[in-house]
């Protein structure tokens, strides 16, 4: 009987990391892309990841919220309390996102434009 890969869904919405799902693959993970946090939302429950790379996105659209990321945040609690969160970011956003890992755990953040090597790295390391 092979042995089950790990699982990584990920979350596209910009494309700004093309290299994420073949890295992802290269690293053994089954992958699953979503272009948009809310289907990537819709599916936390069914795939059950072990781990979600998505990208931080900040800004003054998410209204009260600080990024994308506190619905993620929130939906992997309960549906993927054990999946490990990497961050995709601009360096520029890495304060905001330290907002929110005060209150949630991000496993590790890579930033954009992302090194292959460096989400080769990253995506061994969050493998269970």
């Amino acid at each position: 009987m092979p042995e089950e890969r790990p699982r990584l869904l990920a979350v596209m919405e910009l494309g700004a990391c093309p290299e994420l799902v073949p890295a992802a693959r290269a690293a053994g993970f089954e992958v699953t892309a979503c272009p948009t946090m809310r289907k990537a939302l819709n599916l936390l429950g069914r795939v059950q990841p072990d781990a979600v790379a998505a990208e931080f996105l900040y800004g003054p659209v998410y209204g009260s919220r600080i990024s994308n990321f506190e619905t993620l945040m929130a939906g992997m609690q309960r549906h993927a309390p054990g999946a490990r969160l990497i961050a995709l970011l601009e360096r520029a956003d890495a304060g905001h996102l330290d907002q929110l890992a005060a209150r949630f755990p991000v496993f590790d953040r890579v930033y954009l434009p992302a090194r292959a090597d460096t989400l080769a790295q990253t995506l061994r390391a969050a493998r269970p």
